[in-house]
């Protein structure tokens, strides 16, 4: 229903309190409500209808040990390889040298399942809310952990369900793809589609793919050129903020 204009102003309606308020009046109301609504261009404005969670630093903490994890790729690397170059060392063996590509896949594995039974950190409010936001957004993981790893957490979370499509680092290395993958997953138009990530560079990504984004950063502090929240519990009244700002470029416009 959302997807036509009088769907939009419905949806608003039930969105904004007033069917929930003092029933004085009421008619009046809700007439005056439409009326602004419509004369306000409020009926064409773009509302977030997925979100695309990063996992490590935004649901959870694995907090890897990477010397560790480099100790245990120097065999299969042959060398010691710097913690920013794992990645894209597995994926130039995924061409290169496809056994030692999974035997280099096995190790990371391993180590995050390790990580997951010794120093798995749950942020309180994750599981309430992704299930508030279930109930009104379709939600999409990308994690550049394992396939393993990563439903092991999903799992212990009780959090699997709540995801329509999971991508992870066998779908693809780069975080830029991921999400376009996500993206596509949701089909929606990707200025419908909010991303929230730890990093400057899943920002950078998803801006790049033409989504909105967060990110999150405990504790708070501010990064110039990107809105940054200090909780999950923040992710709806930034929505809010969004739909604030594009009415008042629509009424611009």
């Amino acid at each position: 229903m959302e997807n036509n204009f009088l769907g939009k102003l419905i949806y608003r309606y039930l969105s904004s309190g007033i069917c929930k308020s003092d029933t004085k009046n009421l008619p009046k109301k809700v007439v005056t409500f439409f009326y602004c609504s419509i004369y306000n261009g409020y009926g064409s404005v773009r509302m977030v209808k997925g979100i695309i969670f990063d996992m490590d630093g935004v649901l959870v903490a694995l907090h890897l040990d990477m010397d560790i994890l480099q100790e245990r790729l120097k065999e299969v690397f042959e060398a010691r390889i710097e913690a920013q170059q794992i990645l894209s060392t597995c994926e130039k063996l995924l061409v290169e040298d496809h056994e030692r590509y999974k035997k280099a896949l096995s190790a990371l594995d391993n180590v995050e399942l390790d990580a997951i039974d010794e120093t798995l950190e749950i942020f309180p409010e994750t599981k309430s809310v992704l299930e508030r936001l279930r109930e009104d957004y379709e939600l999409v993981l990308v994690t550049l952990q394992g396939k393993i790893p990563a439903y092991k957490v999903l799992d212990i979370l009780g959090v699997r369900n709540f995801f329509k499509a999971i991508f992870t680092r066998e779908d693809s290395f780069s975080r830029q793809e991921q999400i376009q993958m996500a993206a596509e997953s949701l089909n929606f138009p990707c200025d419908e589609i909010l991303v929230v990530g730890d990093r400057r560079n899943d920002i950078r990504c998803a801006r790049n793919v033409g989504c909105k984004a967060l990110i999150i950063k405990r504790p708070y502090k501010e990064i110039k050129g990107m809105t940054v929240i200090g909780s999950l519990k923040e992710i709806l009244k930034e929505i809010e903020n969004m739909g604030k700002e594009e009415n008042r470029d629509s009424k611009n416009a």
